[in-house]
């Protein structure tokens, strides 16, 4: 099979931090992701049973929530970015973008609500970060 089929090739899952600039917002890389999971969707149906219904009926109409997203990558002290990151769970929203091994890249708005650091003795360090996102994600390329 090619590559072309959208496969995961050798290239890494990036992670990117917006730098909040309106005009031309910039994008760093913060770290190379080990593990992910998040940005699925969900949403709750409308109950709209009545006494003379015999099931229950729903409809569509509700809000669509974007399940946050929980990265783990590799720690390193010596990049300040990473002090960033963590110094943005006192912070508001800020724009951030994942870039998949396969080039497909997704952006969004997102909260830190969590950083955590990790490690085994005499091991790299890792840190788990979770971004709490706000609205609908998009290909920046789009």
């Amino acid at each position: 099979m090619s590559s072309s089929q959208g496969l995961v090739n050798n290239k890494k899952t990036k992670f990117y931090r917006g730098d909040g600039n309106d005009f031309a917002e910039v994008f760093e890389q913060v770290a190379e992701i080990t593990d992910w999971s998040g940005m699925g969707k969900s949403r709750k149906s409308i109950d709209t049973t009545t006494l003379e219904d015999d099931y229950t009926t729903v409809d569509e109409g509700g809000v669509i929530t974007v399940a946050p997203l929980k990265l783990d990558a590799l720690f390193d002290a010596s990049n300040p970015l990473h002090q960033t990151v963590e110094d943005d769970i006192e912070g508001g929203l800020r724009n951030w973008q994942i870039e998949f091994a396969n080039g497909q890249k997704r952006q969004f708005s997102a909260l830190v609500t969590n950083f955590e650091r990790m490690g085994k003795k005499d091991d790299k360090i890792r840190v788990s970060v979770t971004l709490d996102i706000s609205g609908k994600p998009f290909n920046p390329e789009a």
